[in-house]
């Protein structure tokens, strides 16, 4: 989960790259935590968070450096 703290101590840089505000932004990085924290399917946990909070999956594996397909 480290690249999940490491996003969370970048929330400023990753609300501006996805256009949202701060708050929102560490709403994503911690949904994402709890998610795969619970052993929810990394590929589930892409697609559910990038459908609530309209970013794309493709988006989101570039902020997580990719790490999220290789949980499974």
């Amino acid at each position: 989960m480290h690249i999940l703290e490491t996003m969370l101590g970048q929330v400023d840089d990753i609300a501006a790259k996805l256009g949202v505000p701060a708050d929102q932004a560490k709403s994503l990085v911690c949904g994402l935590a709890e998610k795969l924290q619970n052993g929810d399917d990394p590929t589930a946990v892409l697609g559910d968070t990038s459908a609530k909070f309209g970013v794309s999956p493709d988006t989101l594996q570039s902020l997580t450096g990719g790490l999220l397909s290789g949980l499974d």
